[in-house]
């Protein structure tokens, strides 16, 4: 390959990488969200390790009457907002890709703007942070994304 074939199939791979960049990105997102879903699901625990406070007595029983399980909370009792929630590319630039996550209907809005507060605001804090090990996962799957395309 000459040096200016090789220049060539460069700017092809760069091409080609900010096509793919939003798509990817988002398929990156809906891993990483996977993954903090089902920490809180399967453990009920913060992107910390630390268990989420419980839930109160009169909500726990109001659970288990319903056959929710109540060993830990996990933010699920219909799963309306966990289903309505889906990242979307909000912004894309020649070096970027923007990844909002939202919620479909306006309860679901309501309630995912509440889950994503402060812990000032909420005792349990922003339910929905990454944990360090889930971040590192989605890093070392966008850094194989851009491996790709360097030759």
């Amino acid at each position: 390959m000459t040096p200016e074939e090789y220049a060539q199939r460069q700017r092809e791979l760069l091409d080609q990488m900010a096509a793919n960049r939003a798509r990817e990105c988002l398929a990156i997102t809906f891993d990483l969200y996977a993954q903090v879903r089902l920490r809180i699901n399967t453990r009920g625990e913060d992107y910390t390790g630390q268990k989420f406070s419980p839930y109160s007595p009169g909500y726990a029983a109001t659970r288990k009457k319903r056959g929710r399980q109540v060993a830990f909370v996990d933010f699920n009792f219909t799963g309306r907002l966990q289903a309505s929630i889906r990242p979307s590319v909000e912004r894309v630039t020649p070096v970027s890709a923007t990844i909002l996550l939202t919620a479909s209907g306006a309860d679901n809005q309501e309630k995912l703007r509440k889950a994503l507060v402060t812990p000032k605001g909420n005792p349990r804090g922003n339910i929905l942070l990454p944990s360090a090990d889930e971040i590192n996962r989605a890093s070392l799957a966008n850094q194989q994304r851009a491996q790709k395309y360097i030759i």
